[in-house]
C-alpha cells in the first residue's frame, strides 16, 4: 500500500530547429509516494502530444530501448527531488538557472537521467 503525498505537473514542448511545424508537447505528472515501508518514491509519468510536422515524433526523449519514456520510479531523495522541480519548472524560471542550454533540451536532459536511476 502506498500514500500519496503530492501530485504536481508540468508541461514542455519541443519544436524542430528545422521545421516549426514538428513540435511535441511533454506533459509531466510526478506523484510522490509514501509506502507501508516508510520508503518514498517518485512516479513521474509521460504524455506526448505531436505536431503536424514530419520530424514530430522524433523530438520525444528516448529509453535506452529507443521507445519513448513513459513512467519512471525513483526513489524520492534530495538529488531526484531537485531534478523534479526542475523539470517541473517554467521555461522562464529554468533559463535563468540552467546555464547556456535551452531549458526545452535541460529537461529532456532531465527525463534521461531520470530513466538511469529507475526503482
Amino acid at each position: 500500500m502506498s500514500t500519496v503525498l503530492s501530485v504536481q505537473h508540468g508541461q514542455f514542448t519541443l519544436e524542430d530547429l528545422q521545421d516549426a511545424q514538428s513540435t511535441c508537447t511533454i506533459s509531466v505528472t510526478a506523484n510522490l509516494l509514501r509506502y507501508d515501508s516508510g520508503g518514498e518514491f517518485y512516479h513521474v509519468s509521460y504524455s506526448y502530444v505531436y505536431g503536424p510536422g514530419a520530424l514530430a515524433r522524433q523530438l520525444a526523449p528516448r529509453s535506452p530501448g529507443n521507445t519513448p519514456l513513459h513512467l519512471e520510479i525513483v526513489c524520492a531523495n534530495t538529488m531526484t527531488m531537485a531534478m523534479v522541480d526542475h523539470l517541473l519548472m517554467s521555461d522562464e524560471d529554468l533559463a535563468k538557472v540552467s546555464g547556456h542550454i535551452c531549458p526545452g533540451d535541460y529537461k529532456v536532459g532531465i527525463m534521461r537521467a531520470l530513466a538511469l536511476l529507475w526503482d
